[in-house]
């Protein structure tokens, strides 16, 4: 079993302010793939973005009719929306730790918050639950580090 090293591209996420290359997110082989946990619906645009690269590397490095075992939980993004306006970002953060907590209780073996800004809270996740969390930060970090770029834009 090994962690997939970083896929060929980075990919641009909704609304054009960050990239990510999904390193170490697929612990796959094909005797044992690992379920990978997805906190969406922030927006569910950005949900069905992470979904489907996550299950095109999936194809692409399994190859045949392989897809991800993937288990999403979906939040309204109209009440997130309305919390972050008023500046209650401890209920934001309450609301994304009982999603990472169903998702860990649902056997996720890693989770992923489908989104950016929400990542603010995602202390929370790390708190709550025993499983890893992958942070857009530290993806992010690593390909920047893994390309040895000095200067980068996000």
């Amino acid at each position: 079993m090994v962690w997939l090293s970083a896929v060929n591209n980075n990919y641009l996420l909704p609304k054009g302010i960050q990239y990510i290359c999904f390193t170490k997110i697929l612990k796959l082989s094909k005797i044992d793939m690992k379920t990978i946990g997805l906190i969406g619906g922030m927006s569910w645009q950005s949900s069905k973005v992470y979904y489907e690269l996550i299950n095109q590397i999936t194809q692409q490095r399994l190859g045949g009719s392989h897809s991800a075992k993937v288990i999403m939980t979906s939040v309204d993004f109209a009440e997130i929306e309305q919390l972050s306006f008023v500046g209650n970002w401890n209920k934001i953060g309450a609301i994304i730790e009982l999603e990472a907590l169903k998702l860990e209780k649902a056997g996720a073996h890693i989770i992923l918050l489908c989104t950016n800004t929400i990542h603010i809270v995602s202390h929370r996740i790390t708190n709550a639950v025993k499983v890893p969390f992958l942070h857009i930060a530290h993806a992010t970090g690593d390909a920047i580090k893994a390309k040895k770029l000095h200067k980068v834009a996000l």
